[in-house]
C-alpha cells in the first residue's frame, strides 16, 4: 500500500496521468484481496494517502458497507497533515456520498 501511496505521489508531482490511471487500476485489483482478507485498515490507508476520492470512491463504498467509518475518519484526521481546504472538502464531499448510497438513513453516521 505504502508503494502505491508514494508512487501516487510520485506520477502525481510529475504531472503523468498516465502513471495515476495505472496505479488506480493496480490499485482496483488488490481490494478484492484486502476486503477477503478483513484487512480494510490498508483500504483506508490507501484512500486517504493517495487523497484521489474521485478515482477510488469504490473503496469509500467497500469501507463505508462493511462498517468501516470510523477507522476511514481516523486513518484521514491521522493522514492529514498539510490540512488543506480542498483535500478536507473533497473527502467530506466523497464520504457524504458513500454514505448515502449505503446508510441514508444512519443519521448518526452523517454527524460523524
Amino acid at each position: 500500500v505504502e508503494l502505491l501511496i508514494l508512487s501516487h505521489h510520485f506520477y502525481k508531482s510529475s504531472a503523468c496521468l498516465d502513471g495515476v490511471d495505472v496505479l488506480v487500476a493496480l490499485a482496483a485489483t488488490r481490494v478484492e484481496s484486502y476486503v477477503s482478507e478483513g484487512d480494510f485498515a490498508c483500504l483506508a490507508r490507501l484512500v486517504t494517502g493517495v487523497s484521489n476520492f474521485h478515482a477510488l470512491n469504490f473503496i469509500l463504498d467497500i469501507l463505508i458497507e462493511n462498517g468501516q467509518l470510523e477507522l476511514l475518519l481516523q486513518k484521514f484526521s491521522a493522514a492529514e497533515t498539510t490540512g488543506a481546504a480542498e483535500a478536507v472538502r473533497g473527502f467530506r464531499m466523497a464520504v457524504l456520498s458513500s454514505l448515502k448510497r449505503f446508510n441514508s438513513q444512519d443519521l448518526d453516521a452523517f454527524s460523524m
